[in-house]
């Protein structure tokens, strides 16, 4: 796995992830395609928790028992997806060419077709690459202290 979000979540994120993690498969793989489309569709800031749980069919309760944050679920949802991608990149490493400028064109048109294949996972990670995490982060503390001042 080349990224982890475990790097950006403190110790005790991390453990509501292992409560999310023991559920079944074809569970947690329905609540990530309905988390991943959302923020595909909608980003990080516009992607509604009401809606992922509507079309996941658990409630907004769990959801955050389970990650602890949309923020959380969100750095979960992207380590899905990219490792998703990559895997599937990699994966098509049969038959490569020798020569350096085909193996460009070879690699380049395999991504090509994953982004064709997986359209929401190519979106959500091209559209964290537009909105660094940093800035996530960024936002979220000002959102805190913004609204903390407006209560007094």
């Amino acid at each position: 796995m080349l990224y982890n979000h475990k790097l950006y979540l403190q110790r005790s994120d991390i453990l509501l992830n292992a409560a999310f993690e023991s559920l079944p498969e074809d569970k947690r793989k329905l609540i990530i395609d309905v988390c991943m489309e959302e923020f595909a569709q909608n980003g990080y800031e516009k992607a509604s928790t009401n809606t992922i749980v509507k079309n996941a069919g658990i409630s907004k309760g769990i959801l955050f028992h389970y990650f602890g944050s949309k923020k959380n679920l969100y750095l979960y949802v992207l380590d899905y997806a990219i490792e998703v991608f990559t895997d599937k990149f990699y994966g098509i490493s049969s038959d490569v060419p020798a020569d350096l400028i085909d193996r460009i064109i070879y690699y380049g048109i395999g991504k090509l077709k994953l982004y064709y294949e997986y359209p929401a996972v190519s979106k959500l990670i091209m559209d964290a690459f537009l909105i660094p995490l940093h800035k996530l982060f960024f936002y979220n503390r000002c959102t805190l202290t913004t609204s903390r001042n407006n209560h007094y």
